[in-house]
């Protein structure tokens, strides 16, 4: 069921001025099409545990991943290349999650912004991609996370 709601969502958002084009001649909705599918690979890839999903997904050469650490003792960013991140997929998450884009901003042919939310039983993140069209391909070059545990 919530594979179902995470394709709906990634379906149903309206697409983003699909008469216009991008600077190589491609229309909007197009790269929408190709930006959804590199997402849905990633959704797909945490989802699942599987690093090769999550590494086409990402900029494996280069890409950063970060976040803010909270403990006792204070607040840290760590922050790690998106290959280190992908190869800690080691297996499916303990619990189902659904995953849908908030926004998506299309920068001419070679740069987008993506907001999604993640969200399980226990906590929810709020992912920002940014990601950069390289040889044709699109991929997510920074990933950066903040996590929400929901209060009783």
């Amino acid at each position: 069921m919530r594979s179902i709601l995470l394709a709906i969502a990634l379906a149903t958002m309206p697409a983003l001025a699909a008469a216009q084009s991008v600077d190589d001649g491609s229309s909007f909705a197009e790269t929408e099409h190709e930006i959804r599918a590199v997402i849905a690979d990633y959704f797909w890839g945490r989802q699942t545990g599987n690093p090769e999903r999550l590494g086409r997904a990402f900029n494996l050469d280069n890409g950063q991943f970060a976040y803010v650490r909270r403990t006792n003792e204070g607040d840290e960013v760590i922050a790690m290349s998106l290959a280190d991140f992908a190869a800690r997929a080691d297996g499916p998450l303990s619990a189902p999650n659904t995953g849908r884009i908030l926004s998506l901003d299309i920068v001419g042919d070679q740069m987008a912004f993506v907001k999604f939310e993640l969200a399980g039983e226990s906590r929810t993140f709020i992912d920002y991609f940014v990601l950069y069209r390289v040889n044709q391909r699109w991929m997510i070059q920074s990933k950066t996370s903040a996590m929400f545990q929901p209060t009783p």
